[in-house]
């Protein structure tokens, strides 16, 4: 018998009953459950085999898929994909199992696919939004809701999930701007102090002294327990030149362990 697939309102619905039968074989207990989808398997494979291209194969992806064997129904869906490219339920299930699976960039290929082929589609368009809203991408979410909207003025989800996506929206573009703003008052902060100003206020964290002229004989050579007044009068850095220091310094970061190399102040 052939399988015709239709599309209505976003949802897919075959013309034979074969999905009927799936469902009516799960309420059944386990082994009866088993054994009507194993035979469901062979059915759908035997077809496959005879006709490659036949759209079985999103029959085949289900059956494997409940019997948890999801490696199996993803080659069974890429498969048949090759031969039914513009199939919205092949390529939603496959989807589907990519997103159950964390596989999201392959997730959001198949939904945006979907989407292409069928701009009805709301499923489709609300696991892509959930994966927007995930990765923070609000404006995008947004842009995909208002042409789901568009498709269906009478959703209140959409309505609703439009104002969220609002708000978060908003809230997002603040945060950014706050942090743009912070990051560039530091910036114009830096670039006004002078090379001096800069040394001075690094003092209690320590200046590199390596490459400095004339501190071979700094404070990594004084004795153990010696008083910080005598560690900074030993060291010629602290005589040198402010052009000096304005070419040589490196800033470190931290506390500067005694004996290191790392003199105190300039």
């Amino acid at each position: 018998m052939p399988v015709f697939i239709s599309w209505q309102g976003g949802v897919t619905r075959s013309r034979i009953d074969v999905f009927s039968n799936i469902r009516t074989t799960m309420t059944g207990d386990n082994h009866s459950t088993e054994d009507e989808l194993v035979k469901f398997e062979e059915k759908y494979a035997r077809i496959l085999s005879q006709d490659p291209s036949s759209v079985t194969f999103i029959f085949l992806a289900q059956v494997l898929h409940k019997q948890g064997k999801v490696d199996k129904a993803i080659k069974v869906l890429i498969n048949g994909l090759r031969y039914n490219k513009n199939s919205v339920t092949g390529r939603f299930l496959l989807g589907k199992i990519y997103y159950d699976r964390w596989l999201i960039e392959q997730a959001k290929r198949e939904f945006q696919a979907v989407i292409e082929l069928a701009p009805d589609n709301l499923a489709a368009c609300k696991m892509l939004v959930q994966i927007h809203k995930s990765e923070e991408a609000y404006g995008k979410a947004l842009e995909l809701l208002k042409t789901a909207s568009a498709y269906h003025p009478h959703d209140a989800s959409i309505t609703c999930e439009l104002a969220e996506l609002e708000v978060l929206l908003s809230s997002a573009e603040k945060k950014d701007q706050e942090f743009r703003s912070a990051r560039e008052n530091i910036r114009t902060a830096i670039e006004s102090k002078s090379a001096e100003d800069l040394a001075r206020e690094t003092s209690f964290h320590g200046i590199h002294t390596e490459n400095i002229p004339g501190t071979d004989r700094a404070v990594r050579n004084r004795e153990p327990g010696g008083s910080s007044a005598a560690w900074r009068d030993q060291a010629p850095c602290a005589r040198a030149e402010r052009s000096v220091l304005r070419s040589s310094i490196v800033i470190v970061i931290g506390p500067t362990p005694p004996g290191t190399g790392v003199i105190a102040e300039a």
